[in-house]
């Protein structure tokens, strides 16, 4: 059974979970800043120029050094109106290994091109200076479980936001543009439609597959390998049957290589690969981009 990369990662949302702003208790905390000090030679402790780090008020768990510039924004701050907007159904919350916070909630259902497709608002923010504030629409293709995460021409519904001063006053401007989901999704069903109306040729298809897997010079055996795995596993999608009515047309890659990349697994089982490819997938474009690329240069 196919399922979206966060599926057994996290907690899930319920009434016993809320608070009465409708957000997740354990992703409320409040954290604030503080010196980092050391000791010297002498035993004197003296405070380390430049250096600061951010500490859970509660627990008071530290999330590694920032520099004394970083001004840390808590949760409910970063996700403002946001969290309890119109149709939101928040779902899930967690946190990865390296302590990076994340929420998704679900937006409703729309029909695109036949298809139901659940668009979910997803949110992440840390407080290590490693991640910034992140808030950006993902629709999920109900049928497959397909993450497709993008940019359209028309709306980019995404924003980052690092920890400082003047994030304050950008911070309701973010706001401003996730409340505004459906001018997203009426894009995006825009640009699935432009997609589905652009023909490949079969040998457009295997240039752009062979593009998107290309062999290095030096490549071990095994490499080589899990490319030609990968590279099966792509034609495969896109034959598959719920792929059938976008086959020989840019959807019909788009949608392939999506299923593609939510649903395979990590070549190394880390402890972290799961949650390292729900973060990979779910907040960074540039996957899906690299393929839109390459369809509209027809490689």
């Amino acid at each position: 059974m196919r399922t979206a990369t966060f599926n057994e990662l996290g907690t899930t949302i319920d009434k016993n979970t809320l608070m009465s702003e409708g957000l997740p208790k354990d992703f409320t905390f409040e954290v604030e800043k503080k010196p980092i000090f050391f000791q010297t030679s002498d035993g004197e402790f003296k405070k380390l120029s430049g250096a600061s780090t951010i500490v859970n008020k509660e627990t008071q768990e530290c999330y590694g050094p920032v520099s004394d510039k970083y001004c840390p924004i808590d949760n409910a701050t970063a996700l403002g109106p946001v969290g309890c907007m119109d149709g939101l159904t928040l779902k899930k919350f967690g946190s990865t290994k390296n302590g990076v916070q994340w929420l998704i909630g679900e937006l409703p259902e729309r029909t695109i091109l036949g298809d139901t497709f659940t668009p979910h608002l997803v949110f992440r923010n840390s407080f290590d200076g490693s991640t910034p504030i992140q808030m950006a629409v993902m629709p999920l293709r109900v049928v497959c479980q397909n993450q497709i995460t993008m940019a359209t021409r028309e709306s980019n519904i995404s924003f980052k936001l690092r920890h400082a001063k003047t994030a304050m006053d950008k911070i309701e401007e973010g706001h401003r543009l996730m409340m505004n989901a459906e001018k997203f999704m009426i894009a995006f069903e825009k640009e699935a439609e432009r997609l589905a109306s652009t023909k490949m040729s079969d040998l457009e298809v295997e240039r752009i597959i062979n593009s998107m897997f290309t062999a290095k010079e030096g490549d071990s055996e095994l490499k080589l390998s899990r490319l030609n795995a990968r590279k099966e596993e792509f034609i495969k999608a896109i034959q598959s049957f719920d792929n059938a009515n976008f086959r020989g047309t840019a959807w019909g890659l788009v949608n392939a290589y999506a299923d593609l990349m939510t649903h395979y697994e990590p070549e190394r089982k880390t402890e972290t690969a799961m949650e390292n490819k729900f973060m990979s997938i779910t907040f960074d474009p540039r996957w899906m981009m690299a393929l839109l690329n390459k369809i509209s240069a027809k490689v």
